[in-house]
């Protein structure tokens, strides 16, 4: 990919080149116009003068107001054209200006975000370094969730003394986390919740009912566990908010074309580092970040979702084990319609899914627990 630099001498030369061309072409359609006229008055026996007849003013005067009104008319007519061009040309310049200053304001104001945070551990965890971390903490977090999403399903039975709604709610529950696509979907949507808000306040954004039920189930099963989760919305709230309004900015720049937009998009990609873009990816899968993949699906590029479109989890390392909906299953057809032109999704690899399974942390007590009970 070509630098904003080089594009921008490429469009420069590009527009000189058709100035240039619209002038020598200006330039020849008169001396061609005037070469004509004159021999058709040559070819007509037309004398302007001779030794034996003086030049005529009058005569002379109106050949060169049919000349001038005519090439005269053209070159006017061309003048207009070339300052119509320097004008918009400079004021294309303007607002490409006013929209740099800001957009590396607001990358300036990103890197100083990053480098005030900080978390209040053993090691005093400041700057990127952050991330690791909270990449870890939210990984931990999912799977207490598959754990407690696990006890649902190796309840066997109620107690006599447990009433028809609870059975029915247990069997509704069951139903729907029977189902892997749905299951692993709301697990992430709950273990980013509860890393982002804390397992005590995150309300889940669900008209579903079996939802909200297998929350407050998981709720419930980590206050026994004395697991609850603290939160880390005051961390990363404007740090998420900030980037997306980069973007944002980015994709509503009509001025800029689809290469260029991503050159811009491309520069802010550069200061994620490796969890930074794991973390933004786990982030889009929640309620809280959904709008990082709105519209998720399509295959025109200017379509695509903020994430699809400038490729935000390109460097994502092959390495790295993902939890839950894997990327290249989420963003399936944006990565074949990369393909078709040759372009590539990801840097490098694939990404393989963890097996569904009981976090270590909790298999014991989630085992032990084979008795639903209303929080």
């Amino acid at each position: 990919m070509i630098s904003l630099k080089s594009m921008a001498i490429m469009k420069q030369i590009h527009k000189r080149q058709i100035i240039l061309l619209l002038s020598v072409a200006c330039l020849v359609f008169g001396i061609v116009v005037s070469y004509i006229f004159c021999k058709a008055l040559d070819e007509s026996g037309y004398i302007l003068a001779d030794p034996k007849h003086p030049v005529s003013i009058s005569e002379t005067g109106n050949i060169g107001d049919f000349i001038g009104g005519v090439v005269g008319t053209i070159f006017s007519l061309v003048s207009v054209v070339l300052l119509i061009l320097t004008l918009t040309d400079q004021f294309h310049q303007n607002k490409l200006d006013s929209f740099g200053q800001t957009f590396y304001e607001m990358l300036h104001i990103h890197n100083d975000n990053i480098t005030s945070m900080s978390l209040k551990d053993s090691d005093n965890t400041t700057g990127r370094d952050v991330f690791s971390k909270l990449v870890s903490q939210y990984e931990v977090i999912y799977d207490m969730v598959q754990g407690c999403f696990n006890n649902i399903l190796l309840i066997n039975s109620l107690s006599a003394k447990d009433n028809e709604d609870q059975k029915d709610k247990l069997g509704k529950m069951k139903t729907y986390l029977k189902s892997q696509r749905k299951a692993v979907r709301l697990c992430m949507r709950i273990a980013y919740g509860f890393f982002f808000y804390g397992s005590e306040k995150f309300l889940l954004k669900s008209n579903v009912d079996e939802e909200k039920q297998i929350l407050e189930h998981v709720k419930h099963l980590l206050v026994l566990s004395n697991s609850t989760v603290k939160p880390h919305n005051v961390l990363l709230g404007h740090y998420y908010r900030h980037m997306y309004q980069m973007l944002r900015l980015v994709e509503r720049a009509d001025f800029l074309d689809e290469d260029e937009k991503y050159v811009y998009a491309k520069q802010l990609r550069a200061q994620l580092n490796d969890d930074e873009q794991v973390l933004l990816y786990y982030n889009s899968l929640s309620d809280i970040g959904k709008a990082w993949i709105e519209g998720i699906g399509q295959k025109k590029r200017n379509k695509m979702c903020l994430m699809a479109r400038f490729r935000m989890i390109k460097n994502i390392p092959y390495y790295k084990t993902i939890k839950g909906i894997q990327p290249e299953e989420l963003f399936k057809k944006e990565i074949e319609s990369y393909k078709v032109k040759n372009q590539s999704f990801f840097e490098v690899g694939n990404y393989s899914a963890p097996p569904m399974g009981m976090s270590n942390r909790l298999t014991v007590v989630l085992l032990s627990l084979i008795h639903i009970s209303e929080p």
